[in-house]
């Protein structure tokens, strides 16, 4: 799920987002949730559940 910031710098929930395995993320921040995390895709931000990230993305507890 896509997150951005609105026009007073609060995060806001985004559209529903597909990103591809090859995408290049990084792991930027704690998730909506103990399930979640958020990461960066390029200059976009999104929540990914942890059990849907590659091993090598995976962020420890």
């Amino acid at each position: 799920m896509q997150v951005k910031r609105d026009m007073d710098g609060n995060w806001k929930m985004g559209l529903l987002t597909q990103l591809t395995a090859a995408s290049p993320i990084e792991v930027c921040g704690e998730g909506f949730n103990e399930k979640t995390v958020k990461v960066r895709v390029k200059d976009n931000y999104y929540f990914v559940f942890r059990a849907d990230l590659q091993p090598r993305y995976a962020p420890s507890n």
